[in-house]
């Protein structure tokens, strides 16, 4: 997202400016597959890297700080869920992540 700070809190309305204009929230049931798709074309980083069990910041941010606290607040998946998603990450990692 242009302008934004990797150190900014990640809110729902940070993830709502970075999601606008890519998805329309309000027509559709929001997916994992949607969230994966955007995280990794927003932060420039491959699938199979945001699924790694590689823990560089490149990587962390769009995993941890974004796509996990995405997917909590706008999908009915459960921590388990949204782990298998993003590389097989147990729910305590997914609850940290979110944090």
């Amino acid at each position: 997202m242009p302008g934004h700070d990797q150190h900014e809190p990640v809110t729902f309305d940070l993830a709502r400016r970075a999601l606008e204009g890519q998805i329309k929230l309000a027509q559709r049931h929001i997916t994992m597959a949607d969230i994966i798709e955007v995280v990794t074309r927003h932060f420039g980083v491959r699938i199979t890297d945001l699924q790694s069990k590689r823990r560089s910041q490149s990587i962390t941010l769009p995993r941890a700080r974004f796509a996990c606290t995405v997917a909590r607040q706008m999908t009915g998946h459960s921590l388990e869920e949204i782990g298998g998603h993003l590389g097989g990450r147990d729910h305590t990692t997914v609850m940290h992540a979110c944090q």
